[in-house]
């Protein structure tokens, strides 16, 4: 049924054109009535009707300017202009400005009619083209939640995540038998996410035979423990389990909460209900990740191939002697993963990466951790060789950023200071850098310090100013204004969300 608002300061006339329309076979539904164009600017805003009936001439605001202010907001409502005899010409015109329609008073209810219903097929019709523009871009979405994405390129789909307008995003996988005919006949999947719980939203977005996977966009712990709980008595008697990811305040974070949903979904534990922490607690594979990873893109984006190849063997050393299971190496692997996917999809090497970018679609398929090994070395030397090749055009990227590795704690780091030391000229230095690294120096050199001085935060044993101060940042101020632009959030409103996180998952 279409909506629809009256915009007309005549009491009666909007009365009389209620009871007509009314009576007509029309499936339509009056939403509300504005004698001014003021009041009906507020009126289409709170009613979001899908059409709108206005009187060209009123008091305080007319209806062309109105629908002209209207028009100027990019919503989308569609209008039928009511005109005398004397706005005609005038009326015609506004056409062009987004009017649909227009009829001559006095009203001829057949034409009235007519122009309704020619009003409605242009609303069908823009609504057949939105829901498969909207089709495709959630297509894409959904695709692409897996990957590394930036906050452009998740902006893009902005038309399918404008509702998703709560500060945390989070993953939910449900992981049942398929022979549980009892968990497929009560539906229990729906019912464990249809609630009424305020501040949430779940929507389905992948599922496997046997999985269903869910994204949760929430405001407060209270509404994350209040669906937690409501899950876990609904599935009290049933054979299934779930994996919960951790926290992300961006969409452009959501892949990590997904893989981590994955793991704790398929955790050998005695618990229906798996957050990804509880899992993560019993193995140092987070710990092996935090360092192999930087030293593995130092490693890469310098060519080193020699450095490359040992470190993949120290790392399959490292798994050896963990004994790490299938599920347990993916807490390593996952992290190894998308570092490398990172600097695969910044330098646009899809094609050369081949499938290694599609794990998301393998990983409900357990394979040997060996072979999952292999992938991640053959990948990195492959990698390693491109930008080999590129570092012999220029003899000193590999140098730079060795260097800047070893010296980014040091506040006096900067641009003009490696211009000095490597004896380059300060813009060819600068030309060089950005197109073999894909960033600034200096952006490169922000970047690793807040990731070094995020992971001190981290590990939770050191305050805000220490942190600042063991990257190289003088000022803590200056270092809180950029923590704040990177991940979101300030330093302190950090490590509150993270205890508050750490609190949940031994609740």
């Amino acid at each position: 049924m279409a909506r629809f608002v009256i915009i007309d300061d005549e009491y009666y006339f909007r009365q009389s054109l209620k009871v007509i329309l009314s009576e007509t076979e029309l499936d339509i539904e009056c939403v509300g009535e504005a004698n001014n164009g003021e009041a009906g600017l507020s009126l289409i805003s709170q009613a979001s009707p899908d059409f709108a009936i206005v009187d060209i001439n009123m008091p305080v605001l007319g209806g062309l300017e109105m629908i002209q202010q209207y028009v100027q907001t990019g919503a989308s409502c569609h209008f039928i202009l009511l005109t005398g005899y004397a706005e005609f010409a005038y009326a015609k015109q506004a056409v062009g400005i987004g009017v649909d329609d227009y009829i001559l008073k006095p009203v001829d209810p057949e034409e009235l009619v007519e122009a309704i219903q020619r009003t409605l097929q242009a609303i069908e019709a823009q609504n057949s083209v939105q829901q498969k523009m909207n089709r495709m871009q959630r297509n894409i979405l959904f695709q692409n939640l897996f990957l590394c994405w930036n906050e452009t390129e998740v902006s893009r789909c902005q038309s399918i995540t404008n509702h998703w307008h709560f500060p945390v995003y989070r993953c939910i996988i449900l992981c049942y038998s398929q022979r549980d005919q009892a968990f497929i006949q009560d539906n229990i999947a729906e019912k464990c996410i249809h609630t009424n719980i305020e501040d949430l939203i779940i929507e389905k977005f992948s599922y496997y035979p046997d999985k269903l996977c869910y994204l949760l966009n929430y405001s407060t712990e209270k509404a994350f423990h209040a669906l937690t709980e409501h899950i876990a008595s609904v599935i009290r008697h049933i054979n299934c389990k779930i994996g919960i990811g951790a926290a992300y305040k961006n969409l452009s974070e959501f892949h990590h909460s997904y893989y981590q949903a994955m793991i704790s979904a398929n955790y050998l534990g005695n618990e229906k209900i798996t957050l990804y922490h509880d899992t993560l607690e019993a193995k140092g594979s987070q710990e092996i990740a935090s360092k192999f990873c930087p030293q593995l893109t130092l490693a890469v984006t310098s060519g080193d191939a020699q450095k490359t190849t040992h470190l993949f063997e120290e790392l399959e050393k490292e798994c050896a002697r963990l004994q790490l299971g299938y599920y347990d190496f993916l807490m390593l692997y996952i992290p190894v993963y998308h570092s490398m996917t990172a600097l695969i999809r910044k330098h646009h090497l899809e094609q050369e990466a081949g499938s290694f970018t599609k794990f998301h679609e393998q990983l409900g398929q357990i394979r040997p951790v060996k072979e999952l090994l292999d992938s991640l070395k053959e990948t990195g030397e492959k990698l390693c060789q491109m930008f080999c090749t590129a570092e012999t055009h220029n003899g000193y990227i590999s140098q730079i950023l060795e260097y800047i590795h070893e010296h980014y704690r040091e506040s006096n780091l900067s641009v003009a200071l490696l211009a000095s030391h490597f004896s380059l000229n300060y813009g060819y230095l600068c030309t060089m850098f950005k197109k073999h690294v894909g960033t600034t120096i200096n952006n490169y050199i922000t970047e690793l310090r807040l990731e070094q001085a995020k992971s001190a935060l981290d590990a939770g044993n050191t305050s805000i100013s220490q942190a600042a101060s063991s990257v190289g940042y003088t000022d803590p101020s200056y270092f809180c204004k950029c923590f704040k632009k990177k991940y979101g959030s300030s330093p302190q409103q950090y490590i509150t969300a993270l205890s508050k996180t750490y609190g949940s998952f031994q609740h």
